[in-house]
């Protein structure tokens, strides 16, 4: 019997894994496939689940989530003061509108709402007041995060990628990380659907796929 339960949810969770994976090919068709170079350093290690198997979840370079504060289009957002002083604020959509620009893209302008035109990255920023010009400390650029998703792997390839994302350890004297190994080139394709969301397609290394 119990045997017998344990079959019966496996074959639910494939049925559910293989449903998810053909309703996601659809909305995927209807997008704009780009292809953005992937960070190794912010992205994490391939990841093994018992039903989803070996996923990973890359991270888009600098290019993407690195906007100057000149290209944001609306009015800086204030900040609310906590009791201990410290400026803070809680997270925010960003619209990044994207160019073609030859065989890559580029950004070129960033919004909190979403633009009427043009293809845009729906993304997070997790507002630090140092990007503003009126704080001490401050930078030029802000950061965001992109929600990329998990792309699956066969097992074979697993190892490839782990060579392909190099090695990094933590240097206690400068509290940050730095290569043992040095990472190859990455990048991801994707497709950007109509409201800025994105669904990760390929995965490449040197030029090559990783299935």
């Amino acid at each position: 019997m119990i045997r017998r339960n344990f079959l019966i949810a496996s074959l639910v969770q494939v049925l559910l894994i293989t449903g998810l994976a053909f309703f996601s090919s659809i909305r995927a068709s209807s997008g704009t496939v780009v292809v953005f170079s992937i960070d190794p350093m912010q992205s994490s290690y391939p990841f093994n689940t018992v039903f989803q198997g070996w996923t990973f979840e890359p991270s888009l370079d600098s290019a993407m989530t690195k906007i100057p504060n000149d290209l944001i289009k609306e009015d800086l957002v204030p900040f609310e003061s906590l009791e201990d002083g410290i400026a803070a604020a809680g997270l925010q959509n960003v619209f990044v509108t994207i160019t073609e620009d030859g065989s890559s893209w580029s950004v070129s302008s960033a919004s909190f709402s979403k633009p009427d035109e043009g293809l845009f990255l729906r993304s997070e920023w997790d507002m630090n007041p140092y990007s503003y010009d009126e704080f001490e400390n401050n930078s030029d650029f802000f950061n965001v995060r992109y929600e990329v998703g998990n792309i699956f792997l066969s097992e074979e390839s697993v190892g490839r990628l782990r060579e392909c994302l190099g090695e990094r350890s933590w240097d206690m004297d400068t509290s940050s990380y730095f290569w043992e190994i040095e990472p190859l080139p990455m990048s991801v394709e994707l497709s950007v659907l109509d409201d800025g969301n994105l669904i990760p397609l390929r995965l490449f290394c040197d030029g090559e796929e990783i299935k």
